[in-house]
């Protein structure tokens, strides 16, 4: 088969590639390649991420003059450069790697649906333009596309539920990105600017992530005296979602306590999941959830929420609790922390569950996708 790969939208490393969409991408390719060396591949990329793309005897690379950053070029490449690129190559299959097709060429289109992240939002009350876009195109494109891989089952269930697509869906659930080890200097440097106890979130301010449930649990926690270290909280911290946190800290006194990060190095992160007591993922919803795998990897219990599709990737090597409950959340992180024997269970079982995932059985799968549809 002649396969055309579109990752025009996706960003260069350092802007979107540590985040899901993009650890998707970057890892999925070259085992793709590797695996399907009996197909030829042709990636549609931008001028920033070309880089990215393995060039291997099967694989060719177009790289499109467009600008990626501006939602308009997105939509002419989406809906008019790759109707000309697949008549232009011949293509049998092209996979749409994030949430929209090409409606000229619907009928040879595979599109990976990462969530229903618009849908969530639209559904309470967001209305702005990018969302207004969102509720019309991707349910033409649910409608339309050949064949559609979810990246859990959960996101294959809502896509069912909430569209009516019965057939060709494909949960394939993603692996983790290997975390980036830091080296003696810096690990020296880290330990000296961490030299406390600490739980640890990879977040954002978003609603959905749910920070303010894990604030009030630490709160709680703080003043029942049952724990004297300190919280991490990594990601982008800004804008109007941030203010009931900064609010919520401001109120309980707590910015000695609360370490609001911001982005940081890879390898900084890689310390603080190594180092954390434990780490917190208390999201109302995900498409997957990888920091419960990084996390993991490491050998870091993880306390997360049991919403969405994070009880897929957790397994039973996670404690679950109800995410819009502050209390219940504080009496697990109390008694977990208190708790060795359950710690050391945790510890083991995470590792277990980390090695249940490789981006060989993500491409193998995928590969699997697209020979169905011949």
């Amino acid at each position: 088969m002649k396969i055309g790969i579109d990752v025009f939208s996706f960003d260069k490393p350092g802007e979107n590639y540590g985040v899901g969409p993009g650890v998707y991408v970057w890892h999925l390719l070259p085992e793709l390649f590797r695996l399907g060396k009996h197909h030829t591949f042709v990636v549609f990329a931008n001028r920033d991420n070309e880089t990215m793309i393995p060039r291997l005897p099967n694989v060719k690379v177009v790289v499109s003059k467009l600008p990626n950053k501006f939602r308009p070029f997105r939509i002419v490449h989406e809906q008019v450069s790759m109707v000309y690129y697949a008549l232009k190559f011949k293509l049998d299959l092209i996979h749409f790697l994030g949430n929209n097709i090409s409606f000229g060429v619907a009928r040879r289109s595979v599109i990976t649906i990462l969530d229903l992240m618009w849908k969530y939002y639209y559904d309470r009350g967001s209305r702005n333009l990018k969302s207004l876009y969102n509720s019309i195109i991707i349910p033409i494109t649910i409608k339309r596309a050949k064949a559609i891989i979810t990246i859990s089952k959960f996101v294959a269930n809502q896509v069912q539920e909430e569209f009516n697509r019965n057939e060709r869906i494909y949960p394939i659930l993603l692996a983790p990105g290997k975390l980036v080890q830091a080296t003696e200097q810096q690990n020296r440097m880290f330990a000296e600017k961490y030299d406390y106890d600490f739980m640890y979130t990879v977040t954002t301010s978003m609603p959905h992530k749910n920070l303010i449930t894990l604030l009030k649990a630490f709160a709680m926690m703080r003043e029942r005296n049952a724990f004297e270290g300190k919280l991490i909280i990594t990601g982008q911290m800004k804008g109007k979602f941030h203010l009931p946190n900064q609010e919520f800290i401001r109120e309980h006194k707590l910015e000695k306590e609360v370490i609001l990060t911001g982005f940081i190095p890879d390898e900084e992160k890689t310390y603080l999941y190594k180092h954390a007591k434990i780490v917190v993922y208390p999201s109302l919803y995900e498409g997957f959830g990888l920091p419960v795998l990084e996390a993991m990897s490491v050998g870091t219990p993880v306390i997360t929420s049991h919403a969405a599709s994070i009880p897929e990737v957790g397994g039973d090597a996670c404690l679950y609790f109800n995410p819009n409950s502050a209390d219940e959340l504080a009496e697990l992180m109390i008694s977990t922390l208190s708790d060795t024997s359950l710690m050391t269970n945790l510890k083991s079982a995470g590792f277990i569950q980390y090695n249940r995932f490789s981006w060989e059985k993500v491409a193998a799968e995928t590969l699997e996708v697209y020979e169905k549809q011949q």
